[in-house]
């Protein structure tokens, strides 16, 4: 596979698109059904065969109006005619959304008959029977033969396999832990808090739960009452909870510095939903039936004499560990916090070499048909600076 990119002058206006180039078992190896169409040939990637392409599902949407005779169909791809022969499905991604699937085999740039310039990505599936260790193995002695073989342009070269799921990600995945780890040093923070209330609560209705066993209440009504108030509480509070994170996800998206991978795939769903709810329900019944468990007939007389003197000194001891637990989540927190405000404030103040004031940068795609002639595309790229609202200091001087 090489990484590519084009402008599609037709149909429709000219526009720049990523696309790949590949070989004709790719969709196979990955197992990737087409929506419409077919795979490529083997006789297809060869030089000189007929131009085909395979174009992603949100390229015929927007291009072909999402026509089912679509397949078939032409496309101009950096001014040459293409045969549109499958459409991908959707979410397919490789290192990026791709509009433009060609065969890599019909590639004719002087770099295809190079060994030295190394821009080829192989992607290839496993063997069941073998481990990632054993094809290290085998790839280094085929690395050593290589560069016995072609000492010029394979010397020093190492074949490193790497699991795609782990290279489409990479980048992403150490900020996604360390927001992980914020996020749960705040909800820890947060239980503490409330732990705290209910410990509380706990303690000032031991009485109350004493004295209603004194009067012959049975124990199982008191574990159906607190039952029902914790279950009520957390399901209220898990309820608030997934329609903030509903409300608030799209916003948090799309202020994610950069670029996150599959964002438009993050969302509440069922299973976020199930976590929620049952932290929520378990979290509220743990604290809420401390009451009715503490409870004993044999202790009533003790809790109905101690009440005003034991409160106070019950809840004191688990409240100051509680304290101790919250004050140390919020300093790591708090230093956390300060660590990175500290380095972008730097990022902030670093001088690019360079005035930036008022100057705005933009991407045209132009058809390569506009490129015919100096003036032609003097022209073409003065209406297109002119659409952006933006004009050239260089043409305004002329």
């Amino acid at each position: 596979m090489d990484y590519s990119g084009g402008t599609i002058s037709s149909p429709g206006q000219a526009e720049y698109v990523d696309g790949r180039k590949i070989s004709s078992d790719l969709f196979s190896v990955l197992r990737v059904p087409l929506v419409q169409g077919r795979s490529f040939l083997p006789a297809e990637d060869q030089p000189g065969s007929a131009p085909v392409a395979i174009i992603s599902m949100r390229l015929w949407q927007r291009r072909y109006a999402s026509n089912p005779q679509a397949v078939g169909m032409p496309l101009t791809y950096e001014g040459k005619a293409y045969t549109v022969v499958g459409i991908a499905p959707p979410g397919l991604q490789l290192d990026g959304d791709v509009d433009v699937f060609t065969p890599i085999g019909q590639s004719v740039e002087p770099r295809m008959r190079y060994r030295a310039a190394h821009f080829m990505h192989v992607l290839a599936r496993l063997r069941n029977d073998l481990t990632i260790s054993q094809a290290q193995t085998e790839l280094a002695l085929i690395s050593q033969n290589l560069a016995k073989q072609y000492a010029d342009s394979n010397d020093g070269m190492t074949l490193v396999p790497h699991p795609l799921q782990s290279e489409l990600v990479q980048d992403v995945r150490p900020t996604l832990w360390l927001l992980l780890g914020a996020v749960g040093i705040v909800l820890l923070i947060a239980c503490v808090n409330v732990a705290s209330l209910l410990l509380t609560r706990v303690v000032s209705r031991e009485h109350e739960f004493a004295l209603r066993l004194a009067l012959g209440a049975p124990g199982w009504l008191l574990i159906r009452q607190c039952f029902v108030e914790s279950s009520i509480l957390g399901v209220c509070g898990g309820l608030a909870g997934l329609l903030l994170a509903t409300v608030g996800t799209r916003p948090f998206l799309q202020f994610w510095p950069g670029r996150l991978p599959r964002a438009e795939e993050v969302n509440v769903d069922w299973r976020v939903l199930l976590f929620a709810l049952t932290t929520s329900i378990l979290t509220g019944l743990i604290f809420g039936l401390m009451p009715a468990l503490r409870a004993h007939k044999s202790a009533i007389e003790e809790t109905l004499r101690s009440r005003s003197r034991s409160i106070a000194g019950a809840a004191r001891r688990p409240l100051s560990g509680f304290v101790v637990c919250q004050i140390a989540l919020a300093f790591v927190l708090l230093t956390s916090a300060g660590i990175i405000g500290r380095t972008l404030l730097r990022i902030s103040s670093l001088n690019p070499g360079l005035d930036v004031r008022n100057v705005l940068t933009a991407h045209v795609a132009i058809s390569p048909g506009a490129l015919s002639s100096p003036a032609k595309a003097r022209r073409v790229g003065r209406n297109s600076w002119t659409a952006c609202g933006l004009i050239p200091q260089c043409n305004q001087s002329r």
